[in-house]
């Protein structure tokens, strides 16, 4: 016997008794309720994780395409400027060099359904390439709920794109 204590220390050597909980299983005793309010594991750990990925989608938000870390990620490390357009003399579209044809429309107002040579691309602002044989003729058609539809056709080039802005007029 330890002098001033117990010696119930030395028949349980791995100290179960003393981690043991009264309401354990087969202890007879029944289960301790959930303290109110509490969460359990797994709820904290998806608390946890929410937070790290909000504020990791936060970080990337606030970072500006000119900010270094993020230019460093393009090739050559620089920010591409946005297509320069030309207005062409002949047919007075906005043109800009590109890969291949495309078409880009705006409508005025935006959300108009756009259709490009029968197939339909979207709600206004729209982006369509085009396959496309330079010289051809290509539909470009806006319609919208209470206005005047609207078709107008561009010629197919090699290597552009085409900038269009279609005023929709209230329909009559």
């Amino acid at each position: 016997m330890v002098p001033g204590g117990s010696d119930d220390w030395m028949q349980d050597p791995g100290g179960a008794a003393a981690s043991r909980r009264a309401d354990a299983p087969g202890s007879g005793q029944p289960p301790r309720p959930p303290k109110p309010g509490g969460l359990g594991l797994r709820p904290r750990i998806a608390i946890v994780l929410v937070t790290v990925v909000a504020g990791a989608g936060a970080l990337l938000l606030s970072r500006s395409p000119r900010d270094p870390a993020v230019a460093g990620s393009v090739p050559g490390g620089q920010v591409l400027a946005p297509l320069a357009a030309q207005r062409e003399a002949g047919s007075g579209e906005e043109v800009a060099a590109f890969q291949g044809f495309a078409v880009s429309v705006e409508t005025e107002p935006p959300g108009a359904l756009v259709t490009v040579d029968g197939l339909a691309r979207g709600e206004a602002p729209a982006f369509a390439g085009v396959d496309c044989t330079p010289g051809d003729a290509v539909e470009v058609r806006a319609e919208a709920p209470g206005r005047a539809p609207v078709r107008v056709e561009t010629a197919c080039r090699r290597d552009a794109l085409v900038k269009l802005r279609l005023r929709l007029p209230p329909r009559r």
